[in-house]
């Protein structure tokens, strides 16, 4: 794997192999940002949520998914244009993944596609694994969700922020305001099913 994947590990405690995993899953989650940049993706779309949260404002709690806003409501666009940016950019670093969208049977204001390979493969790719990696089952699969609203929210602003690894790039990013707004969004409006929110 290349080394600057190994220099973006460092900063993570790897000692189980769910640590193990979530680092990889972030540090994928970085370099598919990288992937978005170089297909020109913000200059139609913003980054937000809790992913954006914790790469820019060092928040300390991990999140899953990767998602973004575009500037303008835009019923026709497809994510897929983007998946081999993202895909291409990860193979670069040597990761062994695929970036597909989602299939859906009737359109909604969310695109989705998900990056997926396999964990053990991915993890042995790292100079410093070596097999066996115990806790990981053969079949396990590393997986990143990224979703898109075409349809965005009104009022939201954007600033330009700078990124250095694994190289220097640029991400238009909700500002902070607008980040707090969609958090409180989330926690006001959203499903939350039995047991999560009274």
């Amino acid at each position: 794997m290349h080394s600057v994947v190994e220099d973006m590990l460092k900063k993570y405690d790897c000692s189980d192999p769910d640590r193990y995993k979530n680092a990889l899953k972030e540090v994928i989650q970085e370099i598919a940002l990288l992937g978005l940049f170089r297909g020109a993706f913000f200059d139609e779309a913003a980054f937000y949520g809790g992913t954006a949260l914790r790469i820019f404002y060092g928040i300390d709690r991990f999140s899953q998914d990767l998602d973004f806003s575009l500037l303008k409501p835009d019923k026709k666009f497809r994510i897929d244009p983007y998946c081999e940016f993202i895909e291409n950019e990860l193979s670069a670093y040597g990761f062994k993944v695929q970036v597909s969208p989602k299939k859906k049977s009737a359109r909604t204001n969310v695109e989705s596609a998900f990056i997926k390979g396999g964990t053990m493969i991915n993890m042995m790719q790292v100079k410093t694994v070596r097999p066996p990696v115990s806790g990981i089952h053969g079949d396990e699969l590393l997986t990143v969700k990224l979703e898109v609203d075409v349809d965005p929210p009104a009022g939201a602003t954007y600033e330009l922020k700078h990124q250095l690894m694994p190289i220097p790039y640029t991400v238009r990013l909700f500002s902070q305001p607008s980040l707090f707004a969609g958090k409180l969004h989330a926690i006001l409006c959203r499903r939350w099913g039995s047991g999560r929110m009274k």
